[in-house]
């Protein structure tokens, strides 16, 4: 059963809009997630937004790291192909044995309900 979902996307675009766009599609990845019972991780509010691309994505994979391959999984947001860091984050969890779905995929699995 699937507990904590991390969820995997693009984040910096060329421009602030675009970005901004990027962390409210992870946003409302976060809220479906929750409703279908699952415990989002979005690291897109992780207050990392200060930080240079290697610092920002060394907290991301302290926090994969943290995950557990029997309970967790990553959620890939449409689109995570672009992105050097989802690449990055997907080949990582792939390395430690996380489970990976498409996000439109989880809505099948069963669930823990926190």
């Amino acid at each position: 059963m699937i507990q904590q979902v991390y969820v995997a996307g693009s984040y910096t675009a060329d421009t602030r809009t675009r970005t901004l766009q990027n962390i409210m599609r992870a946003l409302v990845a976060a809220v479906d997630l929750t409703k279908r019972g699952y415990h989002p991780i979005v690291p897109h509010t992780a207050g990392s937004h200060h930080l240079g691309w290697e610092d920002a994505m060394d907290r991301c994979y302290r926090t994969i790291k943290g995950l557990s391959p029997t309970r967790d999984c990553l959620a890939m947001l449409p689109g995570w192909e672009q992105s050097r860091g989802a690449r990055a984050e997907r080949e990582l969890a792939l390395e430690i044995g996380i489970p990976i779905y498409d996000l439109a995929d989880l809505s099948g699995e069963q669930v823990v309900h926190l």
